[in-house]
């Protein structure tokens, strides 16, 4: 799949990619005829990255996941103790959000009540 058509599928800039890419969190991406060319692999890698980027993992995090996998079914244990974290900050996350949408709700209750009584 093209640069092109991997921005357009993910939403996301070239640049975006390229960065990733810099940063060693793709690897290096073959190019045929001077342009990036991603494989099923970097889509499937590219979607891990957005899963959690999206839930709030830092590219830091993201990187020693992607190392731990480069050394091996050793850090199998590693890789699932990041996971399981990554899956309770997210969580507690949820909670705080959730919270605050029903602080969000009661002032808007608050809010309507007082339009109507002013009516």
């Amino acid at each position: 799949m093209k640069i092109n058509e991997v921005t357009k599928k993910y939403g996301v800039s070239p640049a975006t990619l390229r960065y990733y890419e810099e940063i060693n969190l793709l690897p290096e991406i073959a190019r045929v005829s001077g342009s990036r060319w991603y494989c099923e692999q970097d889509l499937k890698r590219l979607e891990f990255i957005f899963c959690m980027k999206d839930s709030n993992m830092s590219l830091e995090k993201i990187k020693d996941y992607f190392n731990l996998i480069d050394q091996g079914d050793t850090t199998l244990q590693a890789r699932l103790d990041l996971l399981l974290q990554h899956k309770e900050e997210t969580a507690n996350l949820m909670r705080r959000i959730q919270s605050s949408l029903d602080y969000i709700d009661y002032k808007i209750e608050l809010t309507e009540s007082s339009i109507v009584q002013l009516s």
